[in-house]
């Protein structure tokens, strides 16, 4: 067996099918362009704690207007997203 296939390797590969398998969700490609401006928001913003993943998502939420995060991670607080698993409210309408 691989040395790098342990039990977390697995589950996140498993997670990871099983999201391009439903239907109900869309896991978008990586795109040069949006790894570019991802990476220039992320230069831009070295007073922040965001990591380059962080910054892809913003882009991509804003891009399709996406408001809310299932996440614990207050990054996405911090550019005006709800995280929901931060135990925000539900938005409102």
């Amino acid at each position: 067996m691989n040395a790098l296939a342990n039990s977390t390797t697995r589950r996140a590969t498993a997670c990871d099918r099983r999201c391009h398998q439903d239907t109900q969700i869309e896991v978008e490609p990586f795109a040069v362009d949006m790894i570019a401006a991802a990476s220039r928001l992320y230069e831009a913003r070295r007073d922040k704690d965001w990591s380059l993943t962080d910054c892809l998502s913003f882009l991509v939420m804003e891009q399709r207007r996406v408001p809310r995060a299932l996440t614990t991670d207050h990054h996405f607080r911090q550019v005006g997203f709800e995280a929901v698993l931060l135990g925000d409210p539900p938005a409102a309408g």
